[in-house]
This record gives structure tokens, sequence and C-alpha cells, in this order.
């Protein structure tokens, strides 16, 4: 069960990709996973920088304001996604001998990371609508809930159920 989770992890790393699983294998060595999940965060941050990109026709001035405000976006970001990661690796921890008051704090992290995760994205809302246009900064709430959600879907269907009682 242990691997199974280890791989979730890479997922949430991954995110995107059928190769999720194999490419871990084939990157990380052993006692190399945080080397790999870094890599492959990097990776991912690319791809998501390239939907961004695309997702969002702006002119040359409108994007060197939005990029700057993004770039803040992704650091605070970050630092959510490294709690969720934290979170999911805590779960793998304990998953065989899962008590009632580990599986409470579990769920709370996970609202709480949730919850961060939305202020974050209300607050760069009213930031790119202060430098831009609220319909721009309306575009850029859309694609980062579609990317959101995908992701949350990506991992969430590959994280195990906790065993029946």
């Amino acid at each position: 069960m242990k691997k199974q989770i280890t791989t979730l992890t890479f997922a949430f790393a991954l995110v995107f990709g059928a190769a999720c699983a194999e490419a871990v294998d084939a990157v990380a060595p052993a006692g190399g996973e945080q080397d790999a999940i870094s890599l492959l965060r990097a990776e991912l941050r690319m791809d998501k920088r390239a939907f961004v990109k695309a997702s969002m026709p702006l002119n040359d001035d409108e994007a060197k304001k939005f990029w700057t405000i993004y770039n803040q976006y992704e650091a605070d970001l970050m630092k959510v996604n490294d709690r969720k990661l934290k979170v999911i690796e805590d779960y793998a921890d304990n998953y065989d001998d899962l008590s009632e008051d580990k599986a409470a704090e579990l769920v709370q992290d996970m609202f709480d990371v949730r919850e961060s995760r939305s202020k974050i994205v209300k607050n760069y809302y009213k930031k790119v609508a202060k430098a831009l246009s609220n319909k721009i900064a309306m575009r850029f709430v859309q694609i980062e809930s579609v990317w959101i959600a995908a992701a949350d879907l990506k991992i969430s269907s590959a994280m195990p159920l906790i065993p029946k009682q």
C-alpha cells in the first residue's frame, strides 16, 4: 500500500500525464524521491505556464503586468501545494494504521489547504482586476479553476479510500 500512495505523491507532483508512475519509477532511484518530485513539479509548472499563456490572450503591456502578478501567485500557491503534499505523505505514512484522531486531523488539514488555496486565488483575482480589468481577472480565475479541478480529480481518483472497519 505504501508503494501505491508513494505513486500518488508523484501523481500530485505531475497532476497530468498518463505516464506518471512510469516516469517516477524511471526518475526516482532509491532515496531520490524528493529530487524526483522537485523535477516533476518544475515540469508541471512549465506545462501550467504554457496552458495559462495559451489561454490568456494579452497584449504586451497587459502581459507584462499579468506575468509579474502571476509569478507572485505561483510562489504563494507553491507553499499551499507543499502543505498539500505533506498531508498526502502523512496519509501514506498512516494509511495502514489510521486512528480516528489522525483521520480527523488529516481531513482538517485538507480543509485548511483548500481554504488557503481559495483565499490565494481570491486575493490574486483582486490584484489582476486592479492592474488590468475585471474581465481579465475573471478569465484568470476560470483558467485556474479548470487547472485546480483537474488536478484535484487526478489526485482524488488515485488516492485509495481508507478501508472499511
